[in-house]
């Protein structure tokens, strides 16, 4: 099989840059000047380090979506709560890495299709070349695909619902007050009530 696909992403020194304006601009009302990209801010798994990550955000058959070939996407492995910034605004949503190369290469093709170039998110396809799996390992691109967080409030005995782990239940007396953390910050009670 042909590869025809090629990496065509910008210098590092030049994304480098670019991240760093991004991530200032993307967080304010200016962003909504800057399209089609939003700022990814996410916990790491393991290190528990907080990301800023600006990303290309794109809709496919009704779903947002990031490409990415940057190693913090192994985060995303089984899902994670992701703040995401898009347009000055600010969505909570949990990312899903999808990195079979052929559910990749089919996302990729939608977006070609309707968009008619991969180039900006560096990828460089001939003209009519319909893109295989072998193309999508060659650039080495994975898909994190995003849909709307639940925010559920946490079941009796202070276990934590695992689609959001910024919400901890803090018993105190014979109330039971539920912090949402932001950033490693409280931000105040999110409900009050008796047990």
């Amino acid at each position: 099989m042909t590869v025809a696909a090629r990496d065509a992403r910008p210098p590092l020194s030049l994304v480098r840059m670019m991240n760093l304006i991004m991530r200032v601009f993307l967080r304010t009302p200016l962003g909504r000047m800057v399209r089609p990209f939003a700022l990814l801010e996410f916990t790491g798994r393991r290190s528990a380090r907080r990301f800023l990550v600006p990303v290309g955000w794109h809709e496919i058959d009704s779903g947002h979506v990031a490409f990415t070939p940057a190693p913090w996407r192994a985060h995303f492995r089984n899902g994670i709560p992701v703040t995401v910034w898009l347009r000055g605004q600010r969505q909570n949503l949990i990312g899903v890495l999808d990195d079979d190369p052929e559910q990749v290469a089919v996302a990729l093709q939608s977006l070609a299709d309707h968009r008619g170039s991969l180039r900006p998110i560096g990828v460089d396809i001939p003209a009519g070349h319909r893109l295989t799996a072998a193309d999508v390992a060659a650039v080495d691109r994975a898909v994190i695909r995003f849909q709307p967080a639940r925010l559920a409030e946490a079941p009796r005995g202070g276990a934590v619902d695992e689609a959001s782990p910024r919400m901890r239940p803090c018993p105190l007396g014979g109330l039971r007050i539920t912090i949402i953390v932001c950033g490693g910050s409280p931000i105040g009670p999110q409900a009050w009530r008796r047990r």
